[in-house]
């Protein structure tokens, strides 16, 4: 009886483990959606920036430009599988823009910093009052999808 209960328990416990990575949303429609956000809503008003992404296939390169301008300001790379979710935070400027800091394997470059890795802020002017919560579940969906995450993270719909 003891050894059924085991493997009742054993057999529950690694279902849960291997369905939490489980969801509707493909990784393609994942990243789709992050970059239609962050081209939408990415970038400053002041001094003018505007994002471009380019998907990889376990993460982004986001290309800062100044409005207007084909001059790339910075270049940020994200790789899902090593995001900090966790570390991650947000908070709202005297502008009204929204600065999010995200951590881990992340990187920034540009003409002073040739690489710089740890951490990176990116700035949104979203009409979505919940925006920050909705792009941090969908980079932790991206995340658990990545082939190459350690972690398993709880399916959450973005």
């Amino acid at each position: 009886m003891v050894k059924l209960n085991f493997l009742i328990l054993f057999a529950f416990l690694t279902n849960f483990a291997f369905s939490q990575c489980e969801s509707d949303a493909t990784i393609e429609e994942t990243q789709s959606w992050l970059k239609e956000k962050i081209e939408m809503w990415g970038g400053s008003p002041i001094p003018g920036t505007n994002y471009k992404v380019e998907l990889t296939n376990c993460g982004m390169v986001i290309k800062e430009f100044l409005n207007e301008t084909t001059d790339i300001a910075n270049t940020y790379t994200i790789d899902y599988s090593a995001l900090n979710i966790e570390n991650s935070t947000s908070r709202t400027n005297a502008l009204g823009t929204l600065k999010i800091l995200l951590r881990g394997s992340v990187s920034l470059s540009n003409d002073i910093f040739p690489e710089y890795k740890g951490e990176i802020e990116l700035s949104f002017t979203p009409t979505d009052a919940d925006f920050f919560n909705r792009f941090m579940k969908a980079l932790k969906h991206a995340k658990c999808l990545c082939p190459q995450s350690k972690t398993n993270t709880v399916k959450e719909k973005f």
